[in-house]
């Protein structure tokens, strides 16, 4: 099928500019050492984890907080743009956090959006029977997962892939396109946001 990438970029909050601000403060004392213990590159792929997560939400940082005008973007392209409520689409939304999930939940519920949820928690013996929930079921319209989701999986009942945020590796992006990127897809039309 045809396939469209749809790139959205989202300015952060007040919030989350000085929480990334503080990691990227952080990280640069650091990587101005001349030499780096394993304490030291520990430390680094934490802070620049850290980084990423406040991009999404505060809440993945501070559960005090949830500044995410991610999120608020994500409502509007469900709600408004895909009209998920209304339509059959089908929906994969990719995020490498579970407490993502629980914020990208919690908006389908007050929305009454069905939906499924797999990461690395859920039995292997249970993801057939999510996978048949999203397939088979009309009111479950969107899938979340993990990158537990990421390889294996035959979603091509779905015509839509978001990326709520970009995986470190360009071949996990690709993986997670490929989840209704093959055969079987019946849609002529893919879109990944």
């Amino acid at each position: 099928p045809n396939i469209v990438q749809v790139n959205v970029p989202i300015l952060l909050s007040p919030l989350q500019e000085e929480m990334h601000a503080g990691f990227a403060k952080g990280l640069s004392v650091i990587l101005r050492k001349k030499f780096h213990t394993p304490f030291d590159l520990q430390k680094i792929q934490q802070l620049l984890a850290s980084m990423r997560m406040v991009c999404d939400s505060t809440y993945l940082i501070d559960d005090q907080t949830n500044e995410s005008p991610k999120l608020n973007e994500l409502t509007y392209i469900l709600l408004q743009k895909l009209d998920v409520g209304n339509s059959e689409k089908k929906i994969i939304i990719f995020s490498e956090w579970v407490k993502v999930h629980k914020l990208i939940g919690k908006i389908l519920r007050e929305h009454n959006i069905g939906f499924a949820e797999l990461n690395g928690s859920v039995p292997v013996r249970m993801r057939s029977e999510l996978i048949k929930k999203f397939e088979k079921n009309p009111q479950c319209k969107v899938f979340l997962s993990t990158e537990a989701g990421g390889a294996g999986l035959n979603l091509q009942v779905a015509d839509t892939v978001i990326n709520f945020e970009l995986p470190w590796n360009p071949a996990k992006k690709n993986q997670r396109i490929g989840r209704i990127d093959r055969l079987g897809q019946k849609n002529t039309t893919l879109t990944i946001y």
